[in-house]
């Protein structure tokens, strides 16, 4: 079976990213959000109906800002001590759970000032601001590429009361995460990923 030429470049191995071939890790999640995304782009390239040209651009600059996300996040992780590389590992692997910073600094065998102080000056982020970080990125995803309702997404991403997680959305993004779908959403139509 033969990739599609805009999605052949995600990364499906879990083996450690080689800088000589130019790719990068990429969890399943993202790359159906991504392969959804990129075929989108593809179709409107191809097809060319009336406002092609926005959507494209939309498309384009959402998956840049993900992208540099991703970026960011792993070379901050390289470059920073090793104790903050696994304690926002735990949270990338545990934020859907209901997990604190308590939880996060027995996972490293750290007390949570310590972690806190450390996380701080490392990344410029707490540790729970890393873990609101990582729900809200998910949430975003889930809302612009699947028609879950709000409260089913807010559990997939650990939250488990819908309210909490809106009034934490709009706090994020300035917007409800239903006003956040209708904005971002091409054409106000939601696209579907089936997992």
């Amino acid at each position: 079976m033969t990739e599609e030429p805009l999605v052949s470049f995600l990364s499906t191995s879990n083996e450690q990213c080689q800088p000589e071939k130019r790719r990068f890790k990429v969890d399943r999640e993202s790359r159906l959000c991504w392969s959804s995304c990129l075929r989108h782009l593809e179709r409107e390239l191809t097809e060319k109906t009336f406002g092609y040209a926005d959507v494209v651009h939309s498309l384009l600059k959402l998956l840049l800002f993900d992208i540099v996300r991703i970026f960011k996040l792993r070379f901050k992780v390289k470059s920073a001590q090793p104790l903050v590389a696994k304690a926002l590992q735990f949270i990338e692997e545990n934020y859907r759970e209901t997990i604190s910073l308590s939880d996060v600094a027995a996972a490293v065998d750290r007390s949570p000032a310590y972690l806190t102080d450390l996380v701080r000056k490392t990344t410029g982020k707490t540790v729970l601001g890393w873990i609101v970080e990582h729900r809200m990125a998910h949430a975003r995803q889930m809302l612009l590429y699947t028609s879950h309702s709000v409260a089913h997404i807010a559990e997939q991403v650990g939250y488990f009361d819908r309210r909490h997680f809106s009034r934490q959305f709009l706090r994020s993004h300035n917007l409800t995460p239903q006003k956040w779908r209708h904005v971002h959403s091409v054409n106000n139509a939601v696209n579907t990923v089936t997992a």
